[in-house]
């Protein structure tokens, strides 16, 4: 119920929850207590015989405070821990993969399914006995884990570890910042397999290495993991220059692989649009975004051209580069004119609907459904308990399985994705 405090405490809200601001609490209390007592003991007028009293008191309890503290704490019931498995000395069979490995081959263990745990913005969990199987062999064998485990990584840090989870884009800077070029062992999990994207890095890989009841072990080479990430974007530009005449056209340099015209565009690029003010950060692609924030957050309301009832995607780009903005709630509302009133919606948190990433910009992108095909919908995001502004560009909107091409001098734009033409 006090929640709402947060926003009001400043830099005291990192001493909430875990005790922290027991810390200002406990040396306060302690610096007073001896001043308090020096006070008493030198400065008031007081007979000798009472001082003497005092500074053998305040000696006494100087001793005894922290020597029941120790012995309180020494004597606390202790809960017995069970044996971890791969530790103990009649388990050696936990170690067996490591025989198969050359250890000096490799410079970190990268899991799949990826996890990561710890951030307040983005949190992907592990599953089952992963997280233990892992932590386990990065113990055992001294390498690193690519995947997350620790408490409160700051944005920038967790922006390049999650590109392991998302459509290759832009360039990869988890790669930058590690001490070599050695090769990664990929640690695949059976009991819950990595889906999606997440298995390209496997056919990436060479192996299998190892083939465990519980996971298999690959090499993922370092070359590898570049190329893959270079080729996947080629792949698109190039795929477009073969298809392009084959593609309908639906405007100048816009095309699809379907004639539709229940679609939209927005990049905010007029200044006197209707969403809201316009930003004065650098925008996603290098011209104007639209800043919005708490009382301003409607991202497009109004009809398609066209529009009929069926399953929609809008997709747009959001900087991220506030705490707390990872829980926003993305939200797509249908609505009645007659009376303003929402009778349908759809709503996903931020770090849910992530696509691709490119600095501390990422594509969001989630789907609803039309259920009338004169009803208006509004698309708008509601920032809980942020109260600043941010940033939005790039707006799509499109039939749900169609694939909408732009063109321009730089870029060929895949729904909403912007490839460079001579990326290498």
């Amino acid at each position: 119920k006090l929640g709402w405090l947060v926003d009001y405490l400043g830099p005291i809200k990192q001493f909430r929850s875990i005790g922290r601001f027991a810390w200002i609490t406990y040396f306060l209390i302690n610096i007073s207590f001896i001043y308090f007592f020096y006070q008493l003991i030198f400065k008031q007028k007081y007979e000798q015989i009472y001082k003497n009293i005092l500074r053998i008191s305040f000696a006494v309890l100087l001793f005894l405070i922290p020597t029941y503290e120790a012995y309180t704490r020494l004597n606390l019931k202790r809960y017995p821990t069970l044996p971890i498995e791969e530790f103990s000395t009649e388990k050696e069979a936990a170690k067996e993969w490591m025989e198969h490995v050359n250890l000096d081959d490799y410079q970190a263990i990268l899991p799949l399914p990826f996890y990561h745990i710890g951030s307040e913005n983005f949190s992907y969990d592990q599953k089952g006995y992963q997280l233990r199987r892992n932590v386990m062999a990065s113990i055992q064998a001294k390498l690193p884990l690519v995947a997350t485990f620790m408490s409160r990584t700051s944005l920038e840090q967790t922006f390049k570890s999650i590109e392991w989870m998302f459509e290759p884009y832009g360039d990869f800077r988890y790669l930058n910042d590690l001490p070599n070029e050695k090769a990664l062992l990929l640690w695949v999990e059976k009991e819950y397999p990595p889906e999606g994207l997440q298995t390209k890095w496997i056919e990436q890989a060479e192996g299998p290495l190892f083939d465990h009841k519980d996971y298999t072990l690959y090499k993922l080479d370092f070359q590898n993991i570049k190329q893959y990430f270079v080729d996947y974007q080629k792949n698109i530009v190039r795929d477009f220059n073969v298809n392009k005449d084959s593609l309908y056209i639906l405007s100048e340099n816009t095309f699809a692989n379907k004639s539709l015209t229940d679609y939209l565009i927005e990049n905010y690029e007029n200044d006197s649009n209707p969403y809201g003010i316009i930003s004065t950060q650098t925008s996603f692609n290098d011209s104007k975004a639209l800043s919005i924030n708490s009382d301003n957050n409607v991202l497009y309301q109004g009809q398609l051209p066209n529009q009929s009832p069926q399953n929609y995607t809008v997709s747009y780009w959001i900087k991220v580069d506030q705490d707390r903005m990872g829980h926003f709630q993305l939200i797509v509302e249908e609505v009645n004119m007659e009376n303003d009133i929402a009778f349908y919606w759809a709503e996903n948190s931020l770090w849910e609907a992530v696509k691709c990433i490119e600095d501390d910009w990422m594509l969001v992108e989630q789907s609803f459904t039309l259920n009338f095909a004169k009803s208006e919908f509004r698309v708008l995001v509601n920032p809980r308990k942020v109260k600043t502004s941010w940033s939005v560009d790039a707006l799509q909107i499109r039939p749900e399985g169609v694939d909408i091409y732009q063109e321009t001098e730089k870029f060929i734009i895949k729904n909403n994705r912007w490839y460079e033409k001579n990326i290498n």
